[in-house]
């Protein structure tokens, strides 16, 4: 009889000890969940597209920068508005993932399109390309290239900016 007992206490710590936990398990964030949130640069890089020579021009905490990119910010709501700030103006729109979430399209109000390449995007880090056009008339990307040139490297193809940006 105790030995029945001694089983019997046994599959009852078995069974309570295997009960299904009431807690449910934590739901997978979207990429677009993923990304709404403001975002400093970590690291910028440019590469030039006629030898696909790429330079470092920015590094979080580094000295000797090409490019500052300290005080950036872009923000990337959750109700779809964003806005870029680059240490002394904030430039404000909407925002959307596109094409199977691989592009992040930033308009402006103007009705101007900016279209990033998202190289890789988590909860810890956004990772961005951009081409810039040689023939673009938007002033701070003709002052990129106007830096290139000042540094004798070709541009005429344009330029590919890469960044990595972290969550503010």
């Amino acid at each position: 009889m105790q030995k029945v007992l001694f089983l019997l206490a046994i599959v009852g710590l078995f069974t309570a000890s295997c009960t299904k936990s009431s807690d449910p398990a934590p739901a997978t964030q979207t990429r677009t969940q993923l990304i709404a949130k403001t975002w400093q640069m970590q690291t910028a890089s440019a590469t030039l597209n006629s030898n696909n020579f790429s330079v470092p021009v920015y590094a979080k905490g580094g000295t000797g920068n090409l490019l500052d990119y300290s005080k950036y910010q872009l923000t990337l709501g959750s109700d779809g508005k964003s806005s870029l700030f680059d240490g002394t103006t904030t430039r404000t729109g909407t925002w959307q993932l596109a094409t199977n979430d691989t592009q992040l399209v930033i308009t402006y109000p103007d009705n101007t399109k900016v279209t990033y390449t998202v190289d890789g995007a988590s909860a810890t880090n956004l990772d961005l390309s951009y081409q810039i056009d040689p023939a673009t008339k938007d002033a701070s990307e003709q002052a990129l290239l106007a830096q290139g040139r000042s540094l004798n490297f070709d541009v005429s193809k344009g330029i590919k900016i890469t960044t990595k940006l972290i969550p503010q």
